[in-house]
């Protein structure tokens, strides 16, 4: 007598295990990382010649001032100037390469693991953002006031297209070129 064979009933099996260094990140990804990457290097660029420029500036000025091409009494008022901002000159390349380093290893995480990596691309998100509104108040309340004073008190009372040109040279331009950097990590 024979019996009918029972109904083999299996669990489904997981996947099988893939290596992590075999699973490649989606083309998007990748492009991301990419451009995570070449922004970081030109924040690594900007900001050491940010620091360099800032911390040397009176020594380029007096090599400028040896060859005779600016009267000293301009190129001492622009120093002093300078001098002034020097503390708000650091701090802005200072905050350039912080965000250059987190932009870096979040570029590096993206390429090795996508989970790590989009934290830290939204750390590096916050974090550029916040230094960006820190930065405008700083433009908006010293570096232009300052800037605005040395540039008006050179020039003959101007009125009319000339004063607005100047306004809008002084004031209006740095205000949006620090709102365009906002565009990356709002995006990222």
């Amino acid at each position: 007598m024979s019996f009918p064979s029972e109904p083999s009933f299996t669990l489904p099996q997981p996947p099988p295990q893939i290596a992590a260094e075999l699973i490649r990140p989606p083309g998007q990804i990748k492009v991301f990382a990419i451009i995570h990457l070449v922004l970081a290097v030109y924040g690594f660029c900007t900001g050491i010649f940010g620091i360099l420029s800032t911390l040397f500036f009176g020594k380029i000025m007096d090599m400028t001032q040896m060859g005779g091409n600016a009267a000293p009494a301009e190129l001492q008022k622009m120093n002093d100037m300078m001098e002034s901002l020097k503390p708000y000159n650091i701090m802005h390349a200072a905050f350039t390469l912080i965000l250059a380093v987190m932009l870096l290893l979040a570029a590096l995480s993206l390429l090795k693991n996508r989970d790590k990596g989009r934290k830290q691309s939204n750390l590096y998100a916050w974090t550029s953002i916040f230094f960006k509104v820190i930065y405008l108040l700083v433009n908006i309340f010293i570096i232009i006031p300052v800037t605005k004073a040395m540039t008006m008190s050179d020039l003959p009372p101007v009125s009319g297209q000339i004063a607005t040109g100047i306004d809008l040279m002084v004031t209006i331009m740095p205000v949006i070129s620090i709102l365009v950097t906002f565009i990356y990590p709002i995006v990222a």
